[in-house]
């Protein structure tokens, strides 16, 4: 785990704002990347601002997530299978709307869940990598984070 330092270069701001804008900054990067699980408890966050940048430093940051195992809620087992046992077109469909279109019906796991038997399938989420956890983040405040290789100032 590393520190990471994201700056924001823009026009004048207005210098009575710049340290609400600053902690929002700040407050909205450090929630992004904790919510994509790319800091520790360790973590903490500093925001500065200028009138053309605001920046934030964050300490003990990952590189990338740490896959983990994840329990998808497909649908009703009467709706799931037909009457001889094989998977329905509506569980095709909603296996390929999860992005789950490649695993096997017969390892899905049936439990009731109020009424229902419910399916439920098991999967490993991929990890993320940090700079995917900055894009993300950067959507919330409307803007482009340039970083590395691809900042020309």
């Amino acid at each position: 785990m590393a520190p990471l330092l994201v700056e924001l270069f823009c026009e004048e701001l207005p210098p009575r704002a710049l340290k609400r804008l600053g902690e929002a900054f700040a407050a909205n990067i450090f929630g992004a990347l904790a919510k994509r699980e790319l800091t520790s408890a360790a973590s903490t966050a500093r925001g500065f601002a200028t009138p053309r940048r605001l920046a934030v430093t964050i300490s003990h940051v990952k590189s990338a997530s740490e896959p983990r195992a994840l329990e998808v809620k497909l649908m009703p087992v009467a709706v799931a299978f037909d009457r001889a046992g094989a998977p329905s077109a509506a569980l095709a469909k909603r296996l390929e709307a999860a992005g789950l279109s490649g695993l096997d019906p017969s390892r899905f796991r049936r439990r009731p869940d109020g009424k229902a038997e419910m399916l439920f399938a098991e999967v490993m989420t991929q990890p993320l990598a940090l700079a995917s956890g900055l894009q993300a983040a950067q959507a919330s405040f409307g803007c482009h984070l340039l970083g590395g290789d691809t900042d020309r100032r």
